[in-house]
């Protein structure tokens, strides 16, 4: 029996369309999934700044995470976040269950990707007051 799988995804903040998702609607981004992303985003935003981020392996925040490409994520301009619900595809004849994650696309085509049940990224937003480092999840 062949089965079709479907990856069920939601865009969170897309620069050229200035759009960001608004959290208070999606039950699965309410419990705190990525809710502190949304909020910083929207602060820069409204005082009219693009978003640049900081992804950092530690809480001091002087451990660059790297990108796709392997360069650090060092005031990085966001192009599109998106939101990607868990789902199940079939790898040499076995299911397998993918975890939900954010993936984070960049101004030069590369990617990072953080799960929400990874809890070693920190993040700061430039401009966002206070500039604290956040967890990333």
């Amino acid at each position: 029996m062949k089965k079709d799988f479907n990856v069920n995804t939601d865009v969170i903040y897309n620069k050229f369309s200035h759009y960001l998702m608004n959290y208070t609607n999606q039950p699965y981004l309410y419990d705190g999934e990525i809710e502190s992303v949304i909020t910083d985003i929207n602060f820069a935003l409204n005082i009219g700044l693009p978003v640049y981020i900081n992804i950092y392996t530690n809480v001091e925040g002087n451990i660059f995470a790297n990108d796709s490409k392997g360069n650090p994520i060092t005031n990085r301009e966001v192009v599109t976040i998106i939101y990607v619900h868990p789902y199940t595809n079939m790898v040499n004849g076995f299911l397998n269950n993918i975890n939900s994650y954010t993936s984070y696309l960049f101004e030069d085509n590369s990617t990072f990707r953080v799960y929400d049940t990874d809890q070693t990224y920190y993040y700061y937003i430039n401009g966002v007051f206070p500039n604290d480092i956040k967890l990333l999840t």
